[in-house]
Protein backbone atom coordinates (compact mmCIF):
# COMPACT_ATOMS: atom_id res chain seq x y z
CA UNK A 1 0.00 0.00 0.00
CA UNK A 2 1.25 3.92 -0.38
CA UNK A 3 0.81 4.34 3.08
CA UNK A 4 3.72 1.35 3.93
CA UNK A 5 5.55 3.09 1.08
CA UNK A 6 5.75 6.52 2.37
CA UNK A 7 6.89 5.07 6.16
CA UNK A 8 9.90 3.36 4.19
CA UNK A 9 10.40 6.65 3.05
CA UNK A 10 10.33 8.66 5.95
CA UNK A 11 11.91 5.65 7.78
CA UNK A 12 15.16 5.94 5.43
CA UNK A 13 15.28 9.88 4.99
CA UNK A 14 15.04 9.60 8.96
CA UNK A 15 18.17 7.37 9.14
CA UNK A 16 19.81 9.97 6.54
CA UNK A 17 19.22 12.63 8.67
CA UNK A 18 20.64 11.16 11.88
CA UNK A 19 24.04 9.97 9.90
CA UNK A 20 24.60 13.39 8.35
CA UNK A 21 23.80 14.96 12.14
CA UNK A 22 26.38 12.54 13.18
CA UNK A 23 28.90 13.53 10.22
CA UNK A 24 28.34 16.98 11.39
CA UNK A 25 29.29 16.87 14.99
CA UNK A 26 32.38 14.76 14.02
CA UNK A 27 33.43 17.65 11.97
CA UNK A 28 32.78 19.99 14.20
CA UNK A 29 34.74 18.11 16.77
CA UNK A 30 37.48 17.90 14.44
CA UNK A 31 37.71 21.83 14.30
CA UNK A 32 37.56 21.97 18.04
CA UNK A 33 40.29 19.25 18.46
CA UNK A 34 42.44 21.58 15.72
CA UNK A 35 41.45 24.68 17.55
CA UNK A 36 42.78 23.77 20.56
CA UNK A 37 45.95 21.79 19.34
CA UNK A 38 46.87 24.85 17.29
CA UNK A 39 46.99 26.80 20.95
CA UNK A 40 49.18 24.59 22.83
CA UNK A 41 51.44 23.99 19.80
CA UNK A 42 51.67 28.02 20.06
CA UNK A 43 51.82 28.26 24.00
CA UNK A 44 54.42 25.95 23.83
CA UNK A 45 56.81 26.61 20.77
CA UNK A 46 59.33 28.96 21.63
CA UNK A 47 58.64 32.59 20.32
CA UNK A 48 60.98 32.58 17.35
CA UNK A 49 59.43 28.95 16.01
CA UNK A 50 55.58 29.94 16.48
CA UNK A 51 53.67 26.73 14.69
CA UNK A 52 56.70 25.33 14.16
CA UNK A 53 58.12 23.20 16.81
CA UNK A 54 61.57 21.62 17.47
CA UNK A 55 61.21 17.40 17.06
CA UNK A 56 64.16 15.25 18.10
CA UNK A 57 66.70 18.03 16.82
CA UNK A 58 64.83 18.92 13.51
CA UNK A 59 62.17 21.69 12.45
CA UNK A 60 58.70 20.34 11.18
CA UNK A 61 57.15 22.77 8.58
CA UNK A 62 53.80 23.91 9.34
CA UNK A 63 52.33 21.68 6.68
CA UNK A 64 53.70 18.55 8.90
CA UNK A 65 52.14 19.86 12.21
CA UNK A 66 49.07 20.48 10.15
CA UNK A 67 48.62 16.56 8.95
CA UNK A 68 50.09 15.34 12.21
CA UNK A 69 46.95 16.84 14.14
CA UNK A 70 44.78 16.18 10.52
CA UNK A 71 46.20 12.63 11.54
CA UNK A 72 45.98 12.45 15.08
CA UNK A 73 42.14 13.94 14.89
CA UNK A 74 40.96 11.64 12.32
CA UNK A 75 42.16 8.69 14.47
CA UNK A 76 39.99 10.08 17.36
CA UNK A 77 37.02 10.88 15.48
CA UNK A 78 37.08 7.51 13.58
CA UNK A 79 35.23 4.23 15.08
CA UNK A 80 36.98 1.37 15.23
CA UNK A 81 34.15 -1.05 13.98
CA UNK A 82 33.66 1.34 11.02
CA UNK A 83 37.57 1.00 10.02
CA UNK A 84 37.34 -2.52 10.27
CA UNK A 85 34.10 -3.64 8.73
CA UNK A 86 32.41 -2.04 5.92
CA UNK A 87 30.28 -5.02 5.75
CA UNK A 88 32.25 -7.40 3.98
CA UNK A 89 31.74 -9.87 6.94
CA UNK A 90 28.32 -9.36 6.85
CA UNK A 91 28.10 -9.93 3.70
CA UNK A 92 30.40 -13.13 3.51
CA UNK A 93 27.91 -14.59 6.14
CA UNK A 94 24.61 -13.52 4.01
CA UNK A 95 26.37 -15.18 0.35
CA UNK A 96 27.97 -18.71 2.03
CA UNK A 97 26.26 -18.98 5.20
CA UNK A 98 22.62 -20.63 3.78
CA UNK A 99 24.82 -23.31 1.85
CA UNK A 100 26.94 -24.08 4.16
CA UNK A 101 24.39 -24.89 6.32
CA UNK A 102 22.17 -26.70 3.41
CA UNK A 103 25.59 -29.58 3.55
CA UNK A 104 24.74 -30.24 6.96
CA UNK A 105 22.44 -33.55 4.96
CA UNK A 106 25.07 -34.25 2.90
CA UNK A 107 27.77 -34.83 5.53
CA UNK A 108 25.71 -36.85 7.86
CA UNK A 109 24.42 -38.69 4.67
CA UNK A 110 28.45 -38.74 3.52
CA UNK A 111 28.54 -37.64 0.50
CA UNK A 112 32.07 -36.28 0.27
CA UNK A 113 31.92 -35.36 -3.16
CA UNK A 114 29.02 -32.05 -2.69
CA UNK A 115 31.58 -30.93 0.48
CA UNK A 116 34.30 -30.87 -2.15
CA UNK A 117 32.06 -29.54 -4.42
CA UNK A 118 31.42 -26.91 -1.74
CA UNK A 119 35.26 -25.99 -0.88
CA UNK A 120 34.99 -22.19 -1.91
CA UNK A 121 31.90 -21.74 -0.04
CA UNK A 122 33.34 -23.13 3.11
CA UNK A 123 36.67 -21.23 2.33
CA UNK A 124 34.82 -17.66 1.08
CA UNK A 125 32.91 -18.29 4.74
CA UNK A 126 35.30 -18.70 6.73
CA UNK A 127 36.94 -14.89 5.60
CA UNK A 128 33.80 -13.63 7.97
CA UNK A 129 35.89 -14.24 10.86
CA UNK A 130 39.15 -12.58 9.80
CA UNK A 131 38.99 -9.68 11.79
CA UNK A 132 39.80 -11.65 15.02
CA UNK A 133 42.87 -13.23 14.49
CA UNK A 134 42.10 -16.19 17.18
CA UNK A 135 38.93 -17.12 15.49
CA UNK A 136 39.94 -16.91 11.97
CA UNK A 137 42.95 -19.39 12.44
CA UNK A 138 40.38 -21.72 14.42
CA UNK A 139 37.81 -21.90 11.32
CA UNK A 140 40.49 -21.95 9.03
CA UNK A 141 41.86 -25.14 10.71
CA UNK A 142 38.50 -26.03 10.90
CA UNK A 143 37.78 -25.93 7.41
CA UNK A 144 41.52 -27.39 6.52
CA UNK A 145 40.87 -30.07 8.60
CA UNK A 146 37.56 -30.85 6.38
CA UNK A 147 38.54 -30.27 3.45
CA UNK A 148 41.53 -32.73 4.06
CA UNK A 149 39.47 -35.57 5.48
CA UNK A 150 37.03 -35.15 2.40
CA UNK A 151 39.84 -35.93 0.56
CA UNK A 152 40.97 -38.73 2.42
CA UNK A 153 37.34 -40.34 2.27
CA UNK A 154 36.95 -40.14 6.01
CA UNK A 155 33.35 -39.47 6.92
CA UNK A 156 34.01 -39.36 10.28
CA UNK A 157 36.29 -36.87 10.37
CA UNK A 158 34.06 -34.50 8.35
CA UNK A 159 30.99 -34.77 10.34
CA UNK A 160 33.20 -34.22 13.95
CA UNK A 161 34.57 -31.09 12.29
CA UNK A 162 31.92 -29.83 10.34
CA UNK A 163 29.79 -29.81 13.20
CA UNK A 164 32.25 -27.96 15.05
CA UNK A 165 32.62 -25.38 12.36
CA UNK A 166 28.59 -24.92 12.03
CA UNK A 167 28.04 -25.01 15.95
CA UNK A 168 30.08 -21.23 16.06
CA UNK A 169 27.68 -18.84 17.56
CA UNK A 170 27.83 -16.55 14.76
CA UNK A 171 26.61 -20.00 12.44
CA UNK A 172 24.40 -21.09 14.88
CA UNK A 173 22.47 -17.35 15.22
CA UNK A 174 22.44 -16.97 11.63
CA UNK A 175 20.88 -20.38 10.58
CA UNK A 176 17.93 -19.25 13.26
CA UNK A 177 17.21 -16.21 11.54
CA UNK A 178 13.81 -15.41 9.76
CA UNK A 179 14.06 -14.85 6.19
CA UNK A 180 14.79 -11.22 5.06
CA UNK A 181 11.58 -9.41 3.65
CA UNK A 182 12.78 -8.29 0.77
CA UNK A 183 9.67 -6.41 -0.34
CA UNK A 184 10.08 -3.37 -2.81
CA UNK A 185 13.81 -3.65 -2.93
CA UNK A 186 15.75 -4.68 -5.94
CA UNK A 187 19.00 -5.06 -3.91
CA UNK A 188 18.62 -6.06 -0.45
CA UNK A 189 22.33 -5.11 0.44
CA UNK A 190 21.61 -1.87 -0.77
CA UNK A 191 19.03 -0.88 1.53
CA UNK A 192 19.69 1.81 4.29
CA UNK A 193 18.16 0.09 7.31
CA UNK A 194 17.45 -3.22 8.19
CA UNK A 195 14.21 -4.90 7.72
Amino acid sequence: SSSSHSKNILEASAISVAVMARLLVGCVVMGAMYAVLTCVMSLLAPADTVFLPVQSGKEATRRQMVQAVAASAAALGSKAAWADNQGERLRAMKLWGPDVLKLKDAVEAGDLKKVLANDLKIKYLTTYWRNNKADFKEMTQLYEGIMEAAYADNKEKVQELYGKYISRRELDAFSKLPPADTFHMTNPDASMSTR
